[in-house]
């Protein structure tokens, strides 16, 4: 009776085991996918905004094609290097403008 009761604890907690697979599996896949198309529609946005400007940015040296097929670990990188080199351009250009202002002020006195 105990091998019974046993053999029966194991098969269930194994179909449990089988089903949550499966179940978790394709939402992590449907998670996935819809990571990917929000990253892939924030880049092209982006590199579409570059397109307009003119931008040289190293940045933008690959081709879009070859970034859209990145893994979405490789997609989120790229946007964290965007990130991090918007915020560089953006305190250069203060940096700049303050100097400016500065120099400005010292030769009207």
């Amino acid at each position: 009776m105990r091998k019974l009761i046993a053999q029966l604890i194991f098969y269930n907690l194994n179909r449990w085991q089988i089903r949550n697979e499966g179940a978790h599996a394709s939402e992590s896949a449907e998670d996935y996918e819809k990571t990917r198309d929000r990253f892939q529609a924030t880049i092209k946005a982006l590199y579409q905004m570059t397109a307009e400007s003119d931008e040289t940015s190293s940045i933008y040296r690959q081709p879009l094609e070859d970034i859209l097929v990145m893994t979405n670990e490789l997609l989120s990188n790229w946007l964290h290097s965007h990130k991090a080199w918007t915020s560089h351009r953006a305190s250069q250009v203060h940096t700049a403008q303050h100097d400016q202002d500065h120099f400005t002020h010292e030769t009207e006195r």
